[in-house]
């Protein structure tokens, strides 16, 4: 109900003490005192401040103080995790510090972007401010993109043919400040010559001098003569297109690049089926020793925020690593060091992909381990895969988390790892996939998942044609730990090997479900199509930018924020 200034909160006093008191002034909104109005203006939304800046003068005055800006983004933005567009420009840090270098315009920009966009994001069909199309090289089938620390580039790479005769894969990145489709910076492999790139990683940590140059990402390439991993940093202050990626070091591996982190890769050696991390700058590298079948697919692995932990998702295990640096050397002909795993994760179901993301708090002491978020799609007994994503959280462990810098490295040394056990179920998603029909996911920093199904028709079943792509904010409680401790789950006693997914055990109480599914419990639906052709996707959850790549080389952006 829109709030009027005028109206009387408090009743006259000929009502309740006698009528020699009817003469007395009607109390109103704008009576106040300020620091009483500051403080109703915490428990209202910003949609409401602004129509109370409509009302009067006074109000128009008090709207405009940088007291009502700054504690608004801060209560409804920041406090709620929530991205705020712009924002990570002031402060690559996310450090709430930087506000106080903010004038009251300023803030108030960044907390009607972020809410706005809030808004629009989580609604049930989000409407884009923004669409652009970019057109790749000719005739490419894009399987990957991804946008790059900065939020101004998009970088995709596919398999495309240059001219006749000539195949191969290119690397493309774009320029998503500039109008119209502008490619500005190009890498290409020739197929004739044996050359065959998979396996590419984005570095997580950027900026950080020459052990972390800006822009930098890893990819393997295959070829007739040897196979290789290059490290390879975007650089655009470069004049010429063809001097902005630059291979920076070249190592002899014959296997995908899986996570790359400051100077941490991940990569899996197919000669010997092993996992290996590798510290790119000095060339050391240990060995993650696989517990479980050796013919068990490896899909992935993630590297910690802090560096200090390796996650590597199997088939039928996840199987967390606790990594030290530096790596002792080695000589050529010497073997890396083993390392086992501090926790495997075994499940009885075989999983068909799976994603996973550390989560960003603004308000969290940031050496603190962030909640870590799996979304997991199982394969089933028919010829595609399960009609379900399952939203999975490791929470962080309260000892490790209050431990100090020294008993943090003994914990390194006796492999403890920052979560506790057991991972908790908190949100199951519908999401159909038909018989050859193509699926993909991926999931943002502050929560938001994303998904391509086959459920063009929105009747939560897989339509004979067309496509959707869907999303949700998952969120994801700051006390999770001490929920899950209030729960009543205990970890097992033998935390080396564990069910995983295939137990009650790993459910909260119903309770407690039930307060976090009013929390964005609807899906978003982004889009459709009523013929299949989308191929992957990428997400932007800082600045609200959804990738989309099409059959024939066509990409779509679409920008929210």
């Amino acid at each position: 109900m829109p709030i009027n200034p005028d109206a009387s909160y408090i009743t006259s006093g000929a009502t309740h003490c006698g009528a020699e008191d009817s003469n007395l002034p009607r109390p109103s909104l704008s009576s106040l005192d300020t620091d009483v109005v500051l403080n109703i203006f915490i428990y209202i939304s910003v949609r409401d401040i602004l129509a109370i800046r409509q009302t009067s003068r006074h109000f128009l005055a008090i709207t405009h103080l940088r007291t009502v800006w700054h504690a608004a983004l801060i209560t409804k933005v920041l406090s709620g995790d929530l991205p705020a567009p712009g924002f990570a420009w002031l402060s690559p840090s996310r450090n709430i510090d930087a506000l106080s270098n903010l004038s009251g315009p300023a803030l108030e920009r960044l907390t009607r972007r972020a809410t706005t966009y809030h808004e629009n994001w989580t609604s049930a069909s989000p409407v884009p401010r923004r669409r652009r199309m970019l057109v790749a090289a000719p005739a490419t089938s894009v399987v990957r993109l991804c946008f790059l620390p900065g939020h101004r580039h998009l970088l995709s790479y596919g398999y495309t043919k240059y001219e006749v005769g000539t195949r191969g894969h290119c690397i493309q990145i774009w320029d998503l400040d500039v109008e119209g489709t502008s490619c500005v910076a190009e890498f290409r492999f020739d197929r004739e010559k044996g050359q065959r790139v998979y396996g590419l990683a984005l570095n997580s940590l950027q900026d950080v001098g020459e052990v972390s140059p800006r822009g930098t990402f890893s990819f393997s390439v295959k070829s007739n003569v040897n196979s290789r991993i290059d490290i390879v940093q975007f650089d655009p202050s470069q004049k010429d297109k063809e001097d902005r990626l630059q291979i920076i070091q070249t190592s002899n591996r014959h296997g995908p690049s899986l996570a790359f982190h400051g100077k941490l890769l991940v990569v899996m050696v197919i000669s010997d089926s092993a996992v290996t991390v590798r510290d790119w700058r000095s060339g050391y590298e240990v060995q993650l020793l696989h517990q479980g079948p050796q013919d068990e697919q490896c899909l992935g692995a993630h590297i910690t925020r802090n560096g200090k932990n390796v996650i590597v998702f199997y088939e039928r295990s996840i199987q967390i690593y606790a990594v030290s640096e530096p790596f002792p050397p080695m000589e050529q002909t010497t073997p890396p060091l083993d390392i086992r795993p501090a926790l495997v994760l075994d499940q009885i179901f075989k999983i068909n992909s799976i994603v996973c993301s550390e989560l960003i708090s603004w308000i969290q002491d940031p050496k603190v381990p962030s909640p870590l978020s799996l979304l997991v799609r199982f394969d089933s007994l028919f010829p595609w895969p399960g009609n379900v994503i399952h939203h999975f959280v490791l929470a962080p462990d309260p000892v490790y988390c209050h431990a100090t810098d020294a008993h943090s490295d003994t914990h390194l040394r006796e492999g403890r790892t920052p979560y506790t056990l057991p991972p908790v179920l908190l949100h199951s998603l519908p999401s159909p996939v038909r018989l050859f029909g193509r699926s993909d996911m991926t999931m943002g920093s502050y929560g938001t998942a994303l998904w391509v199904d086959s459920d063009a028709d929105g009747e939560m079943v897989a339509s004979v044609v067309g496509e959707r792509i869907a999303g949700r904010r998952l969120v994801v409680p700051p006390d999770i730990s001490s929920i899950i401790a209030n729960s009543g789950l205990k970890p097992p006693v033998n935390q080396q090997h564990m069910g995983f997914f295939n137990s009650s055990n790993f459910t909260l109480p119903e309770s407690t479900l039930v307060g976090l599914s009013e929390q964005g419990a609807r899906s978003s639906v982004f889009s459709t199509t009523p013929t299949d052709g989308w191929t992957t996707l990428a997400l932007d959850e800082e600045m609200g930018r959804i990738a989309v790549a099409k059959t024939g080389g066509f990409i779509e952006v679409w920008e929210y924020a």
